[in-house]
């Protein structure tokens, strides 16, 4: 379970460019390969919308799971990337032409069936909110006292609130097939209220398990594209979960 995006602001920063080899492709009928097939891309999001390189930060994902873990006694291994190995594939950055909504995923292989339905269940557990929410407060903390230069908050941000609630999937899907949390995170800019809506989605098909990401900046993330898009993900998971 990743931390929000810091949400946007007027205030400018810039950053040093880093070059680095370009990953290679996976071999389209390795596990790595049907996982990054499966990945939702633009022509699965509403017209006009936009794609860019996924930004996500590998390192301080797993330094996240691992305080969740730590906080609820839950297993890193099933509730983080590493439940993947090799085989995650990650989506591009989607995003709406205003920059009020945005998508983004990841895709993978677990060793079996049973694997996967134990990351489901361990995500399940009562104990994951509070810890998450705990985690983003220490993240913002840290990003606040601005001990690590590459990754401080905007002068004048601070996080004022951050909740984390599951959305009841009764009727709508089995236990050991999805799991929803709804998270809001309440940020102060010089007086503005910058409000963060994020809805995660952990779907699993087989024995194959996917997180979607759908973020709202200003306002909840669109109710109507919600089915749509989880929809579609579900479709693709399913058309390499027998492969």
């Amino acid at each position: 379970a990743p931390a929000p995006t810091e949400p946007e602001t007027t205030a400018v920063a810039t950053t040093a460019t880093e070059t680095s080899a370009a990953p290679s492709t996976p071999a389209p009928d390795s596990e790595a390969g049907l996982a990054a097939s499966a990945l939702l891309t633009l022509d699965d999001m509403p017209s006009g919308w936009l794609s860019s390189s996924n930004t996500d930060d590998d390192e301080a994902d797993e330094d996240m799971v691992q305080q969740i873990a730590d906080c609820g006694g839950l297993d890193p291994t099933l509730i983080g990337d590493a439940v993947l190995g090799n085989t995650e594939a990650e989506s591009d950055e989607f995003e709406d032409p205003e920059g009020a909504a945005a998508v983004s995923q990841s895709i993978g292989f677990t060793s079996d069936e049973a694997t996967a339905i134990a990351a489901i269940t361990e995500i399940r557990k009562p104990a994951l909110a509070g810890c998450y929410e705990e985690a983003i407060r220490s993240s913002f903390a840290e990003m606040a006292s601005g001990s690590d230069p590459s990754n401080t908050l905007p002068s004048g941000m601070t996080l004022t609130a951050i909740t984390m609630e599951p959305v009841d999937l009764t009727g709508v899907a089995e236990p050991d097939e999805a799991m929803w949390y709804r998270a809001t995170a309440e940020f102060d800019f010089n007086g503005q209220p910058l409000p963060l809506y994020i809805e995660l989605l952990f779907l699993r098909e087989g024995r194959v398990l996917s997180q979607l990401e759908l973020q709202g900046n200003g306002e909840p993330f669109p109710e109507d594209l919600i089915d749509p898009i989880v929809t579609r993900a579900q479709e693709k998971m399913a058309e390499i979960a027998t492969a």
